[in-house]
């Protein structure tokens, strides 16, 4: 089971436990199976927010409610589509531009 991109965190974290409940002998609602929830959570996490919840320090010092308080940050915080197009244009559009003025400093120097 993988969290799907537009998928929250809470959501996915209701998925995750109830394919707990269906296909293993454990509650995942138990204290001894936290660790267990909480790798799982991680691993299974799309990937954008997967990547930046393994690079948080200290992940056993962070319960369940931590992690998804860290998730639901990540994934209000990422990059839309629309966001990321415009940003790509925005960066293509000023390296064109320093390209330009190089040009053109470069014309006109030797022209002189």
């Amino acid at each position: 089971m993988i969290q799907g991109a537009e998928e929250s965190p809470a959501d996915f974290l209701e998925r995750l436990k109830e394919a707990y409940r269906m296909y293993t002998p454990y509650n995942p609602e138990d204290p001894g199976q936290a660790t267990n929830v909480s790798m799982s959570f991680i691993w299974q996490s799309a990937p954008d927010r997967r990547n930046k919840l393994q690079r948080l320090g200290n992940l056993q010092g962070y319960t369940l409610q931590d992690l998804l308080k860290e998730a639901e940050y990540i994934f209000n915080k990422r990059e839309t589509q629309t966001e990321r197009e415009e940003r790509w244009r925005k960066e293509t559009q000023e390296t064109l531009e320093q390209v330009l003025i190089i040009y053109r400093n470069k014309t006109l120097s030797s022209h002189l």
